[in-house]
């Protein structure tokens, strides 16, 4: 029991504005845990959000349909990366990008 290791895994995707907050309170709670953070979207995730967003333009609601589109990029466009850094999260994972 001595040598137990609590790990914590996140999926993350364009978390710049919660990740702090979250980051801060596992750190406080669990300041020895090993973090993991997987930041980032899957191609059939992508494709699911594409399909819908069309919809909603198709129906003529435009803004909603575009703010669903600035979620297909594959990666995190943020901060994301930087402030797990400054949470000192121990692994940090970019899913496969196809």
């Amino acid at each position: 029991m001595a040598n137990e290791v609590t790990v914590v895994g996140i999926n993350l995707y364009q978390e710049e504005q919660n990740i702090g907050e979250c980051l801060q309170g596992i750190r406080s709670n669990l300041p020895k845990a090993r973090i993991v953070a997987i930041d980032g979207a899957y191609a059939s995730w992508l494709a699911s959000v594409k399909i819908e967003a069309a919809k909603y333009i198709d129906q003529g609601f435009e803004v909603m349909g575009h703010d669903l589109l600035r979620f297909v990029t594959p990666i995190s466009n943020d901060r994301t990366k930087e402030i797990c850094q400054e949470f000192k999260v121990e692994t940090y994972v970019d899913p496969p990008k196809t």
